[in-house]
């Protein structure tokens, strides 16, 4: 029998609950929370969590459309490296000590809900994760490479989703 690699959690995840007043489950994102090529504000939404379990190093918050006409979903948000003692973000906020990757709009930060327009509604999953270790910032070169490093590193997570559409 051979020794599960120490970067995969050898079982579940625990359950982190997430709470926001911008991101309901299964309801409409507020237009802050849209890009603002979408007439939206293109400001990140609050969110809180319970704490993770013993050995949380960090946490990171994600924010994905698996609905865009991509092939591959979208990825609207990855902030890694969230200090520990954080549970908790203001709208727009990005606490001291995270790293902010780059989003598939190709900049750093927050990009808004935009799904194409007539396209029904898209879901957006803002997902935090609590992290055994912090992820290496040559990890988030692109979005999915950060989340291959998150899906490793992971011991919780919670997942709220919310839509919206044009």
């Amino acid at each position: 029998m051979s020794t599960p690699s120490p970067r995969i959690p050898p079982c579940a995840p625990e359950k982190l609950t997430i709470t926001s007043g911008a991101v309901r489950e299964g309801e409409p994102l507020h237009k802050a929370q849209a890009f603002t090529g979408a007439g939206g504000g293109n400001i990140s939404p609050d969110l809180a969590w319970t704490s993770g379990p013993a050995g949380t190093a960090a946490y990171a918050v994600t924010c994905f459309d698996p609905d865009a006409p991509t092939g591959a979903g979208w990825w609207h948000w990855v902030l890694v490296n969230i200090p520990p003692s954080v549970t908790a973000l203001a709208a727009g906020e990005v606490p001291s000590g995270a790293l902010v990757a780059r989003n598939d709009y190709g900049t750093p930060g927050y990009g808004g809900a935009c799904p194409p327009e007539g396209d029904g509604p898209h879901r957006y999953a803002f997902t935090v994760y609590a992290l055994r270790e912090a992820v290496p910032e040559g990890a988030v070169a692109t979005p999915t490479m950060a989340a291959f490093h998150l899906h490793a590193l992971k011991i919780a997570e919670g997942t709220v989703t919310g839509t919206y559409e044009r």
